[in-house]
Parts: C-alpha cells; sequence; structure tokens
C-alpha cells in the first residue's frame, strides 16, 4: 500500500487565512453600515463639509456681497429636499421653519426684537396652531398685537451678549437711520431660559440691531445654552472675521447654516444638527 505525504499546513498560513476572513467580515460589516447610513445624515454632513471648506477660503466667493451666492451652491439640494415653511412676506422678509415630523408636536416659538411686525409668527400660527409664543422687545406699547393676536407673553428688554444698562441701536422709522440709546439689556442666554416653556425652544427670531455679532460668539463658545433647534438672524452688514464667526457656529455649536439671504443685510436661517433632541424632531434621526 503506498500513502501520499500530507503537510500539515504551515503557522503562517494558518495566520493568513484567518487575517484574511477577519478583512473579509469587516469589509462585508463596512459595505452594510455605508449603505445602511442614515441618508439625511448623509447629507448633512455634505452640505456642513462645503460650507466648512467655503468659509475657511478668502477667495472673492466669501466676500459678504458674494456669500449669499455662494452659501446657496452648499445648501440648495438639501434645503429643497426639506419640508421648509416659508414665513412672511416677500415686502418685508422671508423667514424659514423646518416643520417637525410630528406636525402636532408642542412648539416654542421666541422672538427677539419684534419691531412691530408679526408676519412670521402669523403665518406658523396658522399652520401650527398649537405653538407658543414669547416675545422680546424694549418698546412693549408698539407690540401689543404680539399680546392681543398671537396671545403670547412680552418681555421688556433689548437682547444683547451680556445684562447690563449700555448703548444699542434703535431704528428710526421716520428717517430710516440707526440712533444709539441707552437701554436695558438682557443677556441672551437669560433670555432662553426665560423664553423656554419646555424641553426645548424649537425657533428664534432674531433681529437684534447689531447685537447679532456678540450673540454668534455666545452661540459659538458657550455650551450649555439652552438648547433651540432653529433660529432665524438679521446680519445687519460686514464686519471683520464675520465668516470665521460662521465658521465657529458651525464646528462647535453644530448648528447648519441652511439659508442666506442677501441684500443690504443678509437673512440667515440656521438649523441644529448635533444636538440629539432636534435630530429626533426635525429629522427622525436617534
Amino acid at each position: 500500500m503506498t500513502f501520499t505525504n500530507f503537510r500539515r499546513p504551515s503557522s503562517s498560513n494558518g495566520t493568513l487565512l484567518v487575517f484574511l476572513a477577519i478583512f473579509v467580515i469587516c469589509l462585508i460589516f463596512f459595505v452594510r453600515t455605508i449603505q445602511q447610513r442614515n441618508p439625511t445624515l448623509i447629507k448633512i454632513e455634505e452640505t456642513n463639509n462645503c460650507l466648512e471648506k467655503l468659509l475657511s477660503s478668502t477667495g472673492p466667493e466669501t466676500k459678504y456681497d458674494k456669500l449669499p451666492d455662494s452659501v446657496d451652491i452648499c445648501t440648495a439640494n438639501f434645503f429643497n429636499s426639506l419640508p421648509i415653511l416659508f414665513l412672511g412676506t416677500p415686502k418685508i422678509e422671508i423667514k424659514y421653519f423646518l416643520r417637525p415630523i410630528n406636525p402636532y408636536d408642542n412648539c416654542d416659538i421666541l422672538t427677539l426684537g419684534i419691531g412691530k411686525e408679526i408676519y412670521a409668527e402669523l403665518d406658523l400660527r396658522r399652520s401650527m396652531p398649537q405653538c407658543n409664543f414669547v416675545g422680546v422687545d424694549p418698546d412693549l406699547k408698539s407690540n401689543g398685537d404680539f399680546l392681543e393676536v398671537l396671545h403670547g407673553k412680552l418681555i421688556e428688554g433689548a437682547v444683547g451678549a451680556k445684562d447690563g444698562v449700555y448703548d444699542a441701536s434703535i431704528l428710526d422709522p421716520k428717517t430710516g437711520k440707526y440712533n444709539s440709546k441707552q437701554l436695558s439689556h438682557i443677556s441672551f442666554e437669560k433670555v432662553l431660559k426665560m423664553g423656554k416653556l419646555r424641553q426645548l425652544i424649537d425657533l428664534v427670531l432674531m433681529d437684534v440691531e447689531y447685537a447679532e455679532y456678540e450673540i454668534f460668539d455666545v452661540i459659538a463658545e458657550n455650551t450649555n445654552l439652552t438648547t433651540f433647534c432653529q433660529f432665524n438672524v438679521e446680519v445687519h452688514g460686514e464686519k471683520p472675521n464675520l465668516n470665521q464667526q460662521y465658521l465657529k457656529i458651525i464646528k462647535n455649536a453644530g448648528f447648519l447654516l441652511l439659508k442666506n439671504d442677501g441684500g443690504g443685510f443678509h437673512k440667515q436661517f440656521w438649523v441644529n444638527v448635533k444636538n440629539p433632541l432636534c435630530l429626533k424632531k426635525y429629522f427622525g434621526i436617534e
């Protein structure tokens, strides 16, 4: 009887087979993970990366008057895919609100600087009558509709980065010019706490007449702020390092600049894509 020599696999060959098996398993897991990633998260990441690259640049496309079109290149596809509610009137200005996944969810709206105009708030009231409204303005007498029509809560004062009595820019409706006036200010951090009625603030409408620049720093640097999921803000002209402020808000605070309408003053719409409560309520992501 003839026997054929049988060679046992060497230890090196066995190690290689084990390594290949592990590699194949990891590859399959990786591919499935990519396939199963939430498509909305992918869009958020792509939009975020585009904005970061744009705002980190110093090219002509980042200049104040060019920024609206440049931002639109990054955000238009994602913005147009979302259930956005357009608020207000084109004759005055348009504001935006990303509808919640559940249209019957509680809704808390905070207006900073009412300015005798409640077009956006009225549109929200019609679309989501369950919304509650809190408004902050230094002139309560001229903003009675906020109480009578919206049945909202009014707080007297100007909004700034910090508490105290100091100069504020006030628009003179007769001349259309801004004048400086000493006013009592409530800090942005405090006013968020005052405006919070439940777990979070859904939308902040902010027109604070040049105080937004300091408030941008508060949003970017203060990690203990009351949670708010969206905000519209009017930016009153160009300022040094403004794009760097935007970049910090994106990187540090987790907000995404979804809309930057142009003109002399920019009207911006930001959405929180970092906070778990906001992601769940507005994107259905858990």
